[in-house]
């Protein structure tokens, strides 16, 4: 049994391998390596969010006013309300905590709308329209704000400590607090964890002000902020159990004007876009600042792909660039302003927005499931929270008890092929409930039957042996090592064969083949018949019932009547299959040796003894029934077993019409006679 390997889930979380962004574009990260075009239904100038499941499955995205299935089709109630695409982090998408197919989506508002949508949330269920999923009916749901409701374009999530939970990050206008929301499994909380430090967003600042990242480091200790104006960019700590941001860093004045923020994936430095220019701090080594020219292009996004490294948004061109090693220090972190070309659409100034890391997901690994009455196992690498039970259901009720498992690795075994859905719970206090499923093929044992367990075979004849119709890539093994599908039987013995599948499955199966005896054929002698009016009737000796008979011409009959001379044969086959054949030659008799037949055409019934009656001559007339027919077809006399006694009695004269039947034979003569009185 091959159990795939667990996957260790660092940064290359399978929920971030696919993006939608700018106009018509996308990439995705097969298994989290390089990227390659996956181009989208989207357009959109700045914010944007795409999300994929556990598995890497892309499951939808969104711009801040539209979200698209893994179609490209446009869901349902898939139009939001309360946003605008120019909002730098306008959108993201974020799985439900205890919840496999619910994502929420949350927007804010761009300047260019006063900023007066404030903090909205909606739900995308994925158990919605088969699998492709839809926006829940009541979408775009306002949050709560403190003060004056209006938050600045900043949007992200940032992982709680207890690896489950998110906190949902924005900073108010017209003031310097940061709002954090807990999101959970009992969903969002409507009131913020409120931290007041740092500088003042607003108008005072100059508009842009308003724009900017706001980014958490993947191990959720560090918070950046950037205000698109001299000297913007921020760097706090954070702390992921109490939602707070704690303590400012003493980070010197950096950019003319910083848009784009990014970690590395080892949290130790931070990047920041200015308008041409990529700053590297390193937050390891006193907050050392290198800084890396971008030529020509104007930087926007910053994001961290599934790779570890981090991709530069060029807005109005089809590059990305892309910054090869993101955790050295320097140049030596190899910048590549022309890293990625994309093939179709164009990048304008967003990147997805993505969580900082994601929490992980229920996951069932892997499973290579074996033949029938084989033991599957089955593992799940999440950690559980303190007190947590993992409990499985393996979709066989048949099973009884053994349909149910805990822990987090599990054995069963299937008597039958099929396709099973299992499931995995993950109960814990707090309360904590998460189920998720896979569906496994548990492949068919090849079925065949070599036919009765007992068959016969007739000596000088041979027996095929064969397992049917069987699906495509089975092969054979016969008892003797050969691997053709048939076998050829020529001597009683014991036949086995064993049928593999493609899937390795086996199935076996044996016959005893036993002699079996001829039937015994005996038609006689040759003989002679006399000719027009005589015949022979051909029967076999007594056979076993069961048996079956074929003449020379077909008949299936085990007698035959033959009237005509030539070479006349039978075959017979038994139950067992075996066949004898015997012949017989009937010739005409030599003249002479047949008997003198005269049948009269004139009676005279007058009493005179002279040819009152109608005899038959040279015939024995009792093996003869006969019907006497007027002219007009009406039967005016019948007698079986002839005995020559017909005098037309109570007839006028006239001309009758005879048919003798000759019960034995078969034989039958007609004519017609004269009455004359």
């Amino acid at each position: 049994m091959l159990l795939l390997g667990i996957t260790t889930r660092a940064w290359a979380q399978p929920e971030a391998y696919n993006w939608k962004f700018g106009e018509q574009s996308g990439i995705r990260f097969p298994a989290g390596a390089g990227p390659v075009m996956s181009p989208g239904a989207m357009g959109t100038y700045e914010g944007c969010a795409s999300i994929s499941d556990a598995e890497g499955v892309l499951q939808c995205y969104a711009n801040t006013e539209t979200v698209w299935d893994r179609n490209g089709t446009i869901m349902p109630n898939g139009r939001l309300m309360g946003s605008h695409s120019s909002a730098t982090q306008g959108v993201l998408l974020v799985r439900g905590p205890g919840q496999a197919r619910w994502y929420y989506l949350f927007t804010v508002d761009a300047l260019e709308n006063n900023l007066s949508g404030g903090l909205r949330y909606s739900i995308v269920d994925m158990s919605l329209r088969g699998g492709l999923g839809d926006v829940q009916a009541t979408n775009s749901r306002p949050l709560p704000v403190p003060g004056n409701g209006l938050v600045a374009e900043k949007l992200t999530a940032i992982r709680h400590a207890n690896n489950r939970d998110y906190w949902i990050v924005v900073h108010g206008w017209n003031n310097n607090s940061f709002y954090a929301y807990l999101l959970n499994g009992q969903g969002i909380s409507t009131t913020p964890v409120v931290s007041a430090i740092g500088s003042v967003h607003s108008m005072a600042g100059g508009p842009l002000s308003a724009l900017g990242y706001l980014r958490a480091s993947p191990n959720s200790r560090r918070l950046a902020s950037a205000q698109m104006r001299p000297g913007g960019v921020e760097l706090f700590d954070f702390n992921p159990t109490t939602g707070q941001v704690v303590a400012m860093r003493n980070l010197p004045p950096v950019g003319a004007s910083p848009y784009g923020l990014e970690f590395s994936a080892d949290n130790s430095k931070l990047y920041i876009g200015d308008d041409r220019l990529i700053h590297q701090v390193d937050i390891t080594n006193n907050l050392f600042i290198s800084t890396l020219p971008i030529p020509s292009n104007r930087v926007y996004a910053l994001q961290r792909g599934p790779d570890s490294r981090i991709y530069v948004a060029l807005a109005g061109t089809p590059l990305l660039g892309v910054i090869q090693q993101p955790n050295t220090a320097g140049p030596a972190c190899a910048l590549d302003a022309k890293g990625f070309t994309l093939s179709t659409g164009r990048v304008t100034g967003g990147l997805p927005n993505f969580p900082n890391a994601f929490a992980p997901a229920l996951l069932i690994n892997p499973v290579a499931a074996g033949c029938p009455g084989s033991v599957v196992e089955f593992s799940t690498s999440t950690v559980p929270p303190a007190g947590g039970i993992f409990t499985w259901i393996f979709d066989d009720p048949a099973s009884g008890a053994a349909n149910n498992a805990t822990g987090p690795t599990a054995t069963h075994r299937y008597t039958k092929g099929g396709t099973y859905t299992i499931t995995l719970t993950l109960t814990a206090p707090g309360p904590i409930f998460e189920s998720t499923q896979r569906t496994i093929t548990v492949p068919d044992a090849p079925g065949f039957s070599l036919g009765p367990r007992q068959q016969l075979l007739c000596h000088g004849q041979t027996l095929t042996l064969s397992a049917g119709t069987v699906p495509a890539g089975t092969t054979f093994r016969w008892q003797d090592g050969s691997t053709s599908p048939t076998y050829i039987v020529r001597t009683p013995g014991r036949y086995s064969l064993q049928l593999t599948s493609l899937q390795g499955c086996t199935a076996h199966d044996s016959v005893e083949v036993l002699a079996a005896d001829a039937p015994v054929v005996r038609l006689g002698r040759d003989t002679t018949l006399c000719g027009g009016w005589q015949s022979v009737v051909l029967r076999a000796t007594a056979q076993p019932a069961g048996s079956t008979y074929q003449w020379q011409d077909g008949a299936t009959t085990a007698e035959y009547t033959a009237r005509q001379p030539g070479v006349y044969w039978l075959e017979v086959r038994n139950q067992a299959g075996c066949t004898t054949r015997d012949s017989v030659v009937i010739q005409n008799a030599a003249p002479g040796n047949c008997p003198t037949v005269t049948i009269p055409n004139i009676i005279t019934p007058n009493n005179d003894q002279r040819n009152d009656f109608f005899v038959l001559q040279g015939l024995t007339a009792s093996d003869w029934d006969i019907t006497i027919y007027s002219r007009w077809g009406q039967p005016v006399y019948e007698q079986t077993s002839y005995t020559n006694s017909w005098a037309a009695v109570g007839q006028p004269a006239g001309t009758y019409y005879y048919l003798l039947r000759n019960p034995a034979t078969h034989q039958q003569l007609r004519g017609w006679v004269e009455v004359i009185r």
